[in-house]
């Protein structure tokens, strides 16, 4: 190599850019100390909502089959929150930052991917379960075919209503987190 191989490689070992290890760690302590609170206020709002459902049974028995899926929602929902901000394992904080900011947004897309199914293919069935709680199948004067028709639009209806419902509240309490710490992925794997 000649003095000014040797000259270039110093210049371009000096202007490499050096990354604030501690700027990223504040950041990924930030974004996951929000991510906490959001889940907590959610899960105190999904036990909530599994209590509100509990309620009507008491006016309406046959409703029991819409609060044991309420509760069934809750019991698998509760821990897949909780998934979100537990600490890491022993493992996951012996990783490297670019592999734990990798883990943390795999395990939110899993989340997501494992949220969308759950609702998109059981949640739809809680509307004609609740019409059988409150008693309309019962003595109707209307044909099995027309209502059986009723209720395949109701559900192909609430179906396209969860799916909008449920992609906005992906976009307005997570998607932001997700956001974030995939931009400090890449910031990462730039520097």
């Amino acid at each position: 190599m000649n003095e000014l191989e040797l000259k270039k490689l110093w210049q371009t070992a000096q202007s490499a850019p050096t990354i604030n290890f501690e700027r990223v760690e504040k950041t990924s302590n930030d974004i996951q100390n929000r991510l906490r609170r959001k889940v907590k206020i959610e899960v105190w709002v999904q036990i909530a909502a599994t209590a509100a459902t509990i309620i009507p049974v008491f006016f309406f028995p046959k409703m029991i089959f819409v609060a044991l899926f309420a509760i069934a929602m809750t019991v698998w929902y509760v821990p897949e929150l909780r998934k979100l901000y537990q600490p890491e394992s022993s493992e996951a904080v012996s990783l490297p930052v670019k592999d734990l900011l990798i883990l943390k947004i795999q395990t939110m897309k899993n989340f997501f991917r494992r949220t969308r199914f759950v609702m998109y293919v059981f949640a739809p069935f809680t509307y004609p379960l609740m019409l059988f709680g409150l008693g309309n199948f019962e003595n109707s004067t209307k044909s099995i075919s027309t209502i059986i028709l009723a209720n395949v639009i109701t559900v192909i209806i609430t179906e396209i209503a969860i799916i909008l419902l449920t992609e906005w509240y992906f976009k307005v309490l997570y998607k932001p987190v997700l956001e974030e710490w995939e931009n400090l992925l890449y910031e990462l794997e730039i520097s």
